[in-house]
């Protein structure tokens, strides 16, 4: 197994889980140590935002699959 990227990562996200998606797959193969969060929450008068929201905070719950410290 091959050692992580010791520089800290910051996702910046909003309600694109399909783009949260291919992120996270480039960086599987860099394998950050430790990766920070911060996503932009749904507008209430725009519709499908709720939804696409939650499902990009899903990608990021259940693809980060290394070991690392997640903020």
């Amino acid at each position: 197994m091959k050692p992580g990227l010791e520089v800290p990562i910051l996702l910046l996200g909003y309600n694109r889980p399909d783009l949260m998606t291919g992120l996270i797959n480039v960086l599987r193969g860099l394998r950050p140590l430790c990766v920070y969060v911060s996503l932009d929450g749904p507008r209430a008068h725009k519709a499908g935002d709720h939804e696409r929201c939650q499902a990009t905070r899903d990608v990021i719950a259940n693809q980060i699959d290394w070991p690392c410290q997640l903020h």
